[in-house]
């Protein structure tokens, strides 16, 4: 989480960076089919259309991210 608060901030409001407590928001997690933690997902017109499952290299975000 660290990485991706940094990169958010980096990104200077380019995109929005949310969490949701998996423990609490159980009903978001089922309806998305996340089955493992950290679940990354990067939305867009409240679409997934991209995203990663598990602890990635700095690089490998922000090529993601374009």
């Amino acid at each position: 989480m660290p990485l991706l608060e940094k990169i958010a901030t980096e990104y200077n409001g380019a995109f929005l960076l949310a969490k949701v407590n998996a423990d609490q928001q159980g009903m978001i997690t089922q309806q998305f089919g996340v089955r493992s933690l950290p679940t990354v997902m990067v939305m867009q017109n409240g679409q997934p259309v991209d995203g990663f499952v598990g602890a990635q290299p700095e690089n490998a975000v922000r090529d993601m991210l374009g």
